[in-house]
């Protein structure tokens, strides 16, 4: 232990006699293994990082799926979460929310705002295993209608807007102009989001009549498993009352399985890929980080190449003279991790708030913080000892092979073709190297420009964008049941100065969100049916029609192909130039080419559908 305290030492005096050389070298590895840390923060956060539920091992999410397609998820109904808790003998516990959830208006106080919440079952809290900071959680009664006016903040949100005022429970609170109980507050650090930001309250599920009649599939099922239960056994059990339900129900289930996803593997299957790439693309950084450090190293030890031969003349092994060498190079690479670290805290800082949703937002894995664990600190400690090592080895290695007696012979020359080769090789390499990581990136700058040179099929300049959600009783069930608000709208937004027109959709597109319902056209036989009697072969084409629920008026983006824009809001407002009883709608090339083969042009009376069925 003296030996190695007198080299580290030696070699914080060396460091300090040579300052520039210092700086370089620390702050060459500092930009390697900052971005190695930062982009491992991330790959750690989102793969490696165990869900913050106690046991989350046991948790699971179960959903419908087509038989001839092991790839489909869909959400559930509520006959079906309900034949699934009463039969099932796997999950300790099950629970289902609203897939979609939406902003909840809060008034009174300092002034509105609207926040994110979603519907949940009175078992949604115990099937994630965590209890209310305050208060308690929701009774299975409150789950109908007429009796679910209480909610549930998040601790941010108690804090934020209440002031964390604890007498706040039991007192009621306006959400949406209705007055809801405060029943209960969520400890901080209980967070949950699902494809969209962390949620500030829940509310109970108050099943809506569409809820009750099974009208399309309107939930995410969650699920805990019951101790010693794996997960095989779980899907087993699954595909039998999947089976079963096909069998009493055929309309609802027919061509349905269930199955049953791992929570943690949930949302990040198709991420991985991407993540590791780019870990891997920042390996190479710090490896071309190395190798500079190295060729800096070995051009020092030359120039010391004469104070070695000193050292081993007067006793000093070989051995010792590259542990010596070795010790030098791992505190510069601590320097260098040291440095990285502190590069690493500030990129975690300020990445959440430029990453894309799909990441930003993957189920159950707030992001908001992605922060410095032990994890982290391990890997940051690993790769600053390894680079110190690999970048060490090159001077160690030459005075191990070289002669160091030669330096001091009179008139000696010395013998530089072995370090030269070194050095050579070590050049070589970097610009393998950064030839490689030039290439990648090169590629994926063109991929990037090639995607946004694609013609999106509509206009994006100039469109403002405003969301908002309306409370309503039927969420998923046709059009809002707002037109007065819709119709004053139109009128009221599109009267401002500079405003050309004004329209509304559901989902923006390319947003990555939607909800769709099938539709058939009239006279022609229905596909899903024929698709359920006679499963189609691999690879097929699908030959339902999906029409995705948007309603807007003509101030659509999309260029019109055939026929006219939808006017005013048809489907809202009930202003519409059509006949009393009828609708209109638009459809794609495509969709029309496909269900209306005879129809070339579409005229007024053209065509027409009727929905089949919303999921």
């Amino acid at each position: 232990m003296g030996t190695l305290l007198s080299d580290v030492r030696y070699a914080v005096r060396l460091m300090h006699r040579n300052p520039g050389f210092t700086a370089v070298a620390v702050l060459t590895l500092a930009l390697g293994i900052g971005a190695n840390t930062t982009m491992f923060g991330i790959v750690n956060a989102v793969l490696l990082r165990p869900l913050p539920f106690p046991d989350p091992d046991r948790l699971v999410t179960v959903w419908k799926g087509r038989i001839e397609n092991p790839q489909s998820l869909n959400i559930v109904s509520l006959p079906n979460y309900r034949d699934w808790k009463e039969r099932n003998r796997v999950f300790e516990e099950l629970a289902v929310l609203d897939s979609a959830g939406r902003g909840y208006n809060l008034s009174g106080g300092t002034e509105p705002e609207q926040v994110s919440g979603v519907r949940v079952t009175a078992s949604f809290f115990r099937v994630l295993g965590v209890r209310p900071l305050l208060g308690r959680t929701f009774l299975p009664e409150e789950e109908d209608a007429g009796r679910d006016r209480v909610v549930v903040l998040s601790h941010g949100l108690w804090q934020r807007r209440f002031g964390g005022d604890p007498t706040l429970l039991g007192k009621t609170i306006p959400i949406d102009d209705q007055a809801y109980t405060v029943v209960g507050v969520m400890p901080q650090s209980f967070q949950f989001q699902f494809w969209s930001g962390p949620r500030q309250l829940w509310v109970p599920a108050g099943w809506t009549k569409g809820d009750l009649e099974g009208r399309g599939n309107s939930f995410v099922s969650l699920a805990r498993l019951r101790p010693g239960v794996g997960l095989a056994q779980a899907q087993s059990e699954m595909d039998a009352i999947g089976r079963t339900l096909a069998r009493e129900n055929p309309r609802d289930n027919e061509g349905w399985t269930v199955r049953v996803v791992p929570m943690a593997e949930y949302g990040v299957a198709d991420l991985r890929p991407a993540l590791l790439v780019i870990q891997a693309v920042v390996g190479f950084v710090l490896l071309i980080a190395c190798v500079n450090v190295a060729n800096l190293m070995l051009a020092r030890a030359a120039a010391r190449h004469r104070e070695l031969a000193v050292r081993c003349a007067l006793g000093a092994g070989r051995a010792r003279i590259v542990r010596q060498l070795l010790t030098e190079s791992v505190l510069v690479g601590a320097l260098g991790g040291l440095a990285g670290l502190l590069l690493a805290v500030w990129g975690t800082t300020l990445l959440p708030s430029i990453l894309p949703g799909d990441l930003r937002f993957i189920p159950f894995r707030p992001l908001d913080e992605i922060g410095i664990d032990g994890s982290v600190l391990a890997f940051t400690l690993g790769i600053s000892c390894f680079t110190g090592i690999l970048f060490g080895m090159a001077p160690a290695l030459v005075s191990f092979r070289s002669d160091l007696n030669e330096p001091l012979k009179e008139n000696a020359r010395g013998s530089t073709g072995g370090r030269n080769r070194l050095r050579y090789a070590l050049v070589a390499s970097e610009v393998a190297l950064s030839l490689l990581v030039l290439a990648g990136a090169g590629l994926m700058i063109t991929s990037v420009a090639r995607l946004l040179g694609v013609d999106p099929g509509l206009d994006p300049r100039r469109v403002l964008v405003m969301e908002m959600s309306l409370p309503q009783e039927e969420l998923y069930s046709g059009p809002p049941g707002h037109p007065r608000f819709c119709q004053a709208l139109d009128e009221q937004v599109g009267g401002v100065p500079g405003v050309v027109s004004v329209s509304a959709i559901a989902h923006l597109p390319l947003s990555g969100g939607g909800a769709s319902r099938g539709v058939l056209a009239e006279g022609r036989p229905d596909p899903g049916l024929q698709r359920r009697r006679s499963p189609p072969p691999p690879r097929r084409a699908p030959t339902a029609w999906r029409a995705p629920r948007r309603w807007r008026s003509s101030a659509s983006p999309w260029p019109v192909a055939s026929g006219r824009a939808r006017r005013r809001w048809a489907s809202a407002s009930g202003s519409t130039p059509t006949p009393p009883g009828s609708r209109s709608s638009a459809s794609s090339g495509t969709c029309a080419t496909g269900a209306w083969t005879a129809t070339r042009g579409l005229p007024s009376s053209g065509p027409t559908a009727r929905p089949r069925g919303r999921s």
